[in-house]
């Protein structure tokens, strides 16, 4: 997650065409996307199977909750980027 999140915050504007391409077919970048979304669904899916974080988290939930983080800390300069993430990430927990 980190990696996705620190590229979002680097590059102005990706969050926002990730989230496009990922819902436009006709995009030159939807497939990367499509790959990236494909991940999101792998990533956290044992430990959806453990119990660690929530069941009802799905790949498009994840991906706008990253880039919607990523986006936060553009918007905070000077605040780290892992405090968003623990954020993030705490929230992702099952409870």
């Amino acid at each position: 997650m980190r990696e996705p999140a620190a590229a979002s915050a680097r590059y102005e504007g990706l969050p926002a065409s990730v989230m496009v391409a990922l819902h436009d077919p006709e995009s030159t970048l939807h497939a990367s996307c499509a790959g990236l979304r494909t991940a999101a669904r792998d990533l956290p899916a044992g430990a959806q199977r453990s119990g660690h974080i929530r069941a009802d988290l799905d790949a498009d939930q994840l991906l706008t909750a990253v880039h919607g983080m990523a986006w936060a800390a553009r918007q905070a300069p000077g605040t780290a980027g892992d405090r968003f993430l623990s954020l993030l990430v705490e929230g992702l927990e099952a409870r």
